[in-house]
Order: C-alpha cells, then structure tokens, then sequence
C-alpha cells in the first residue's frame, strides 16, 4: 500500500513540474509579444490582481511535502491566468476589413502646409460608409465632432489602453456607451481636417500615442489568446 502511495505521489509531483514549466513558457511568450507593443506583462498582471485578505494559514500542515510543487504549480498558472484575462483590454481587433496604409505614425509632411509634423496614429484610407469596428472591448469616452480629427470616437479599454477613430461619417455610438470588441462604432468618411476618405487610428497607452502597427500585425496572436480567456472567463462564471 506504501509503494503504491509513493507512486501516485511521484505522479503528482511530475505533473505540478511539467505544469508549471508549461505555464511559465506560456508566459514568456506572452510577454514577448507584449514587449513589441510596448507592453509590460508585469504591470497588466498587477492591475488585473483581484482584491484579496485574510488570516494566513500555513499550508504546508495540509499539503505535506508536495506543497512546493504546488505551489508553483498554482502560482504559475494563476499568474498566467490574470495576464490572458488583462489582455482582453488591449486593441486586437482591426478597425475596418479593407484597408490601405496611406500615412504612418511619426513625423511625416503635413498634408496641408507641406511641413514636418507629428503623425499620432495612421491613415488607413478605403470607401465612403465603409464600417469601422471597436479595437476591443471598452467605454466611449468621447464621440463628437471635433475640429481637426472631425467626427471622432476615444474609447477607453482600461488598463491604461485606449484607442482614437478619426474623420469618420457618421458617429453610431455615444459617450458613456460600453461597447464590445469587433463592434460596429462608426462609418469611415473624410470629416475635419482630411484631404479624403479613409479612418485616422490611434493607440494610447496611459494617454500617450504610440504606434499602432505593431497592433494591428499582433492582431492574429492576441485575439487567439483573448478568446481563450474569455472562453475560461465565461466557464468559470457559468460553472
């Protein structure tokens, strides 16, 4: 009976290392990928924290000699887990289905004055009406016409993320109105300052802009694995 104890705990220690490697490995990719947004993985984690308290009790009484694999073991996929669910809040979702590249994000000729500016989003130009979707789930923080940008929508994606839709057609959505990624917000049009049609985007991290074409090329890779924590989400909430 002894052995036989022995054996199914070599079986558990087994399965808490090999999990935990996986787990950690999942992570590092992950935080690779985040690294070429400009992304800190520790940071998304720390802000998806849940609030938590209570008296310490020594697991170890409980869980004998096996309680430092599991410990990692649950340690490294509960911080696995926070940061799948974080990223739900970044912009994965591309804007509108056909597109061309007409003006990147940095300094560039002002389209106007033929002087050197800052470009703090891109131009994806393509039809009249055409439809414009949310970069992911979030808060309309402002829909209005604006001047320069036009008919303008902020969402606000928490975590510090947010993104901009200039020169838009039509508004379909008003402030203070949560919206889901993939959502249709807006028609693409040529208002404010613009020479035509097409959808000025921007990506803001803690309402600074950076550039969104590492956003829309990681598009694949992060709206996989924001599927899977939505799907993990919606089991634990219906389990």
């Amino acid at each position: 009976m002894l052995e036989r104890f022995k054996a199914v705990e070599a079986k558990q220690l087994a399965f808490a290392r090999n999990a935990s490697v996986a787990a950690h490995a999942r992570y590092m990719d992950r935080e690779a990928l985040l690294r070429r947004l400009g992304l800190s993985a520790s940071r998304l984690v720390k802000q998806s924290a849940p609030a938590r308290g209570g008296p310490f009790i020594d697991a170890q009484t409980v869980l004998g000699r096996l309680e430092p694999q599991l410990r990692d073991f649950f340690a490294a996929w509960s911080k696995l887990d926070l940061l799948d669910k974080a990223m739900v809040s970044i912009p994965s979702f591309i804007p509108v289905t056909r597109y061309t590249v007409t003006s990147g994000f940095g300094v560039r000729y002002d389209p106007f004055t033929g002087r050197t500016a800052m470009h703090q989003g891109v131009d994806l130009s393509g039809s009249y009406g055409e439809a414009v979707y949310a970069a992911a789930d979030g808060v309309v923080q402002r829909a209005a016409s604006t001047g320069a940008y036009g008919n303008m929508i902020d969402l606000d994606h928490d975590r510090g993320l947010g993104t901009r839709y200039g020169h838009l057609a039509k508004i379909l959505v008003r402030t203070g109105q949560r919206v889901t990624q993939g959502q249709k917000i807006g028609m693409m049009g040529s208002t404010g300052r613009s020479t035509g049609t097409h959808l000025h985007y921007e990506v803001r991290i803690d309402g600074n802009a950076v550039n969104p074409m590492p956003f829309l090329e990681a598009s694949a890779n992060v709206l996989e694995i924001q599927r899977r924590a939505r799907e993990r989400l919606e089991a634990a909430q219906h389990g």
